[in-house]
């Protein structure tokens, strides 16, 4: 994905993960696959930790 969607290839991917296309293919159907759990794994990764409520009472106001 560093050079853009339209570029993105099944290839590429093989070859940086020094693996064949028939490994990925088994796991991912299709070239949009390996997109959509990569966008869901760094979505859930970066989301930011729920507040506790140990940080509410300090933090929260209650009005």
């Amino acid at each position: 994905m560093q050079r853009g969607y339209g570029n993105f290839t099944i290839d590429a991917v093989a070859e940086a993960a020094s693996t064949s296309r028939s490994v990925l293919y088994r796991r991912w159907p299709d070239r949009d696959a390996p997109i959509a759990a990569t966008l869901a794994f760094r979505l859930q990764r970066d989301r930011p930790a729920a507040p506790t409520p140990a940080h509410c009472a300090a933090t929260c106001s209650s009005s």
